[in-house]
């Protein structure tokens, strides 16, 4: 067994060829002056099970179209599985056409995915579950709202673990079956035309509780900002922020802070200066159900 990394890893590929002490080979990926991209795998990879490891931010369009010619290229040699490690997979928060004309976005990344016939694939809390219902090979969706929460432990005292909305609601269940802990949600209003985001106030009581805020992807901020708002007027204690994606576009991070969260954490899908909480175990554990 092998793993191939390419040029958008965050770091992921070699502590998973450490863990399972497999040889770590590099993709070589350049741009030509007219802006195509072009990828090669080197080394003997012949009657071998290979795991390709990339990750899809930042710049999605070229991380993606990277991974693609990478597994077509592993598809020129005789191997016996393909895995495909991908623990933040972009496009899937376009995951149904909310206005008429949108392009289906995740449907077709994934798309490309069954056309290039990977036999296993392995992400981190794919945005919408129902989207794993389009990939025609095995698809294991690592959770990783415990590990965010056990990040926060020893820092919090009978803590209640909020969704930001509706649909993560199951992250906060999973992060506060994990501290036996309540959990909760808010509402979120998105405007689908100008993306503006309201978040209201459930009819709950946690004045002087710590709070912690689980969610998927923290992008602009603008959810946890506004989110952040509201519960310090509702006179929470401490408020922490774990996500699995920090894609923290900008100056997020800062804005966040701003608003009066203590602490925000991420995982290592992607690479920030927050990504503390490390994935490689589970991705592992993962792997080793499949070989």
């Amino acid at each position: 067994m092998k793993i191939v990394s390419c040029s958008n890893d965050p770091g992921l590929g070699e502590l998973i060829a450490k863990i399972m002490d497999i040889d770590l080979i590099k993709t070589s990926s350049r741009i030509f002056p007219d802006g195509e991209l072009y990828v090669r795998v080197e080394g003997e990879l012949n009657e071998e099970d290979v795991i390709v490891v990339q990750t899809t931010y930042p710049n999605q369009n070229e991380s993606l179209m990277e991974l693609y010619f990478t597994i077509d290229s592993l598809r020129s040699y005789k191997l016996r599985k393909l895995i495909a490690v991908v623990p933040y997979l972009a496009y899937m928060r376009q995951d149904k056409r909310f206005l008429i004309g949108e392009a289906l976005s995740a449907n077709i990344v994934i798309n490309i995915l069954n056309m290039l016939n990977v036999d296993y694939f392995i992400t981190v809390d794919i945005h919408n579950d129902y989207c794993l219902n389009w990939f025609k090979c095995k698809v294991i969706n690592i959770h990783a709202a415990p590990l965010l929460a056990n990040y926060f432990k020893e820092k919090v005292s009978k803590p209640i673990i909020l969704s930001p909305d509706i649909g993560s609601l199951n992250r906060a269940m999973e992060a506060a079956n994990s501290l036996k802990v309540d959990y909760d949600f808010l509402i979120k209003i998105r405007d689908r035309v100008t993306g503006g985001i309201q978040i209201r106030p459930k009819e709950m009581d946690i004045s002087g509780r710590d709070v912690i805020i689980i969610d998927d992807i923290i992008s602009t901020g603008g959810t946890i900002i506004n989110a952040a708002a509201m519960l310090r007027k509702l006179g929470v204690n401490k408020l922490f922020v774990g996500c699995t994606h920090p894609l923290l576009v900008g100056n997020a991070l800062e804005k966040i802070l701003q608003a009066g969260v203590n602490e925000i954490v991420g995982s290592n899908s992607v690479r920030s200066s927050i990504s503390k909480v490390q994935l490689q175990e589970e991705i592992v554990k993962s792997i080793m159900e499949i070989i």
